[in-house]
């Protein structure tokens, strides 16, 4: 399928690498479909399939941060019909301000890599923060 795209112009995906956010991303709740763009290693584009404005810079958490860990939980992990963590795949969504790069790391996004059902959990530990700055943790 063809998509639009404001940063990247017209791009090709294949059907089996379009996400499903069932329940939307806060904020943009009325968007559910998205394809990941790689882009430059670590960093890659979370891409609305549906608004051609509507793209989050993205990356794996554990390429960025030794010490990160999050458990999933039974109802997330019923959510999404994973059988195994290893069917798990997280991102989180990383911003620029004031030239700091930091990365939600309070709310990642987990896909379910068998069914590509995704969703963005809010994890209950008040040591992630929601803008964590990406130099300054134990970066690899």
């Amino acid at each position: 399928m063809k998509i639009q795209t404001s940063r990247f112009g017209e791009l090709e995906i294949s059907e089996d690498k379009i996400l499903d956010f069932t329940s939307g991303i806060p904020g943009f709740s009325e968007l559910t479909k998205f394809t990941v763009i790689e882009y430059k290693d670590p960093i890659s584009w979370m891409q609305s399939t549906e608004n051609p404005e509507v793209a989050f810079i993205i990356s794996n958490p554990f390429d960025l941060f030794s010490n990160y860990y999050i458990k999933l939980g039974d109802e997330a992990l019923k959510f999404l019909d994973i059988k195994d963590e290893s069917e798990a795949l997280v991102f989180v969504i990383l911003s620029v301000s004031d030239d700091v790069l930091t990365a939600n790391l309070r709310a990642p996004l987990v896909v379910n890599t068998r069914s590509r059902k995704a969703t963005q959990l809010i994890v209950d530990d008040d040591k992630l923060l929601f803008k964590t700055p990406v130099n300054t943790i134990n970066k690899k």
